[in-house]
């Protein structure tokens, strides 16, 4: 009976939903990530006077990288 009080007056959180919420902002951070060199690679070449393409290939190259890594941090932590 405590327990659902504390979920009817918001003192706790339904264990399904938080997880649910964290893989849904999980994915939505990985998707904008992934999304960078493409959206923004052009934009930075440009500022830097450097060919478009190999900006956006490096950045996509580095992004992919930083992301396996924080993918590794993650499943070290569970």
């Amino acid at each position: 009976a405590k327990a659902k009080l504390k979920m009817i007056t918001g003192e706790t959180i339904d264990r399904k939903k938080a997880g649910q919420y964290a893989f849904n902002l999980g994915r939505s951070l990985r998707d904008l990530f992934i999304s960078f060199p493409t959206r923004y690679g052009s934009l930075i070449a440009a500022e830097m006077d450097v060919d478009a393409h190999k900006m956006v290939t490096v950045l996509d190259e580095y992004i992919r990288k930083l992301l396996t890594e924080s993918r590794d941090i993650i499943y070290r932590e569970l």
